[in-house]
């Protein structure tokens, strides 16, 4: 920990960010309480057809050859990825690169991936929050699985918030928004798209067939969380 974290967390004591208590644990973004509930929370079996988060094929966009998710989006899960959103934390990504690997070792498949990306926000997005919660969990995965991480893809513009929109109007608000980023290397092999949430699949859809038109590549997503099919 920096002499500057270690000073800022002896005035202003860091809170828990979901409940407010405060963390004693250095390194950690929420208390033992609800480090624990969130950990409770991983899905383990999909609730549409039983079988293993890790091996479920329920609703994969048509141009991803695999989509895997770590939680669904619900109860405490949707507060851990508003405030990573909000970036209030460096720990929020880091436990999320960390179980989002935890995914992947169930997998031989998805290690076996040549490179990472993510689905970039918008340049104005960008500068409103000042962070891009995919960028920052493909950066941390690449390190810790020392699979390259490449900028690949850009955002032409702001987009609706996908949960706001239809299914229909999902497909829309994402067509012609990305393109291959200046000076991207062409995509190539086995590449693994990471995001923080998938609702319909579309964002990573449109994604993936801006990657495929550009190179010889096959593109699986790897996701944070999922909303649950009944909510499209």
């Amino acid at each position: 920990m920096s002499l500057v974290r270690t000073f800022r967390n002896t005035i202003y004591p860091k809170l828990c960010v979901f409940c407010g208590r405060e963390v004693v644990d250095e390194g950690a973004f929420a208390c033992e309480l609800c480090a624990e509930r969130l950990v409770r929370t991983q899905a383990s079996l999909c609730k549409t057809c039983g079988h293993a988060v890790h091996l479920c094929n329920c609703n994969v966009p048509k141009t991803l050859s695999a989509a895997r998710f770590v939680f669904w989006y619900e109860g405490i899960v949707k507060r851990y990825v508003i405030a990573m959103k909000r970036n209030m934390y460096e720990e929020l990504y880091d436990y999320g690169a960390m179980r989002l690997h935890k995914l992947l070792a169930q997998s031989e498949y998805l290690l076996s991936f040549d490179s990472i990306t993510y689905v970039p926000r918008s340049r104005r997005a960008y500068y409103e929050a000042l962070v891009d919660p995919a960028y920052e969990l493909a950066k941390r995965l690449g390190v810790i699985t020392g699979i390259p991480c490449k900028d690949y893809l850009t955002c032409k513009m702001k987009l609706y918030e996908q949960k706001v929109l239809s299914e229909r109007e999902r497909r829309e608000n994402v067509k012609g928004a990305f393109c291959m980023a200046k000076n991207a290397p062409t995509p190539c092999g086995k590449i693994l798209l990471i995001d923080d949430i998938m609702t319909t699949g579309s964002t990573a859809n449109e994604c993936a067939k801006v990657l495929k038109k550009a190179g010889p590549c096959e593109v699986a997503g790897l996701f944070l969380a999922r909303t649950h099919p009944i909510e499209h």
